[in-house]
């Protein structure tokens, strides 16, 4: 029998070991939800940084000192999701997503 190599915590995600994928992500949706419900929403639903069209048409980024309560509230549970995904894998899966902005694109 295998010795289980780690506990359950409430303040740190379980770990991606390269074979227990399935098993992992029904435990990083209970850890995220436990958290804030709202925190696995943003894995699920995706998130995209805030964006305005300027006089010449052009879609750029708004600036974060532009964005509303709600948007930051947003940005911020899906930083959160990044962390715990990133809290819960190895150096080598971290390079293959470390471009990604969003928790659901992770």
């Amino acid at each position: 029998m295998e010795n289980q190599r780690e506990g359950a915590s409430s303040t740190r995600p379980s770990f991606l070991n390269g074979t227990n994928y399935s098993l992992w992500k029904s435990r990083m949706k209970i850890y995220l939800g436990s958290t804030d419900r709202k925190i696995w929403s943003s894995v699920v639903n995706g998130w995209t940084p805030p964006t305005l069209t300027d006089v010449a048409g052009v879609i750029i980024e708004l600036p974060d000192d532009k964005w509303t309560t709600t948007q930051e509230l947003s940005c911020q549970y899906n930083d959160k999701a990044l962390y715990a995904i990133f809290s819960a894998i190895d150096v080598s899966q971290q390079l293959h997503i470390i471009h990604c902005k969003s928790a659901k694109e992770a």
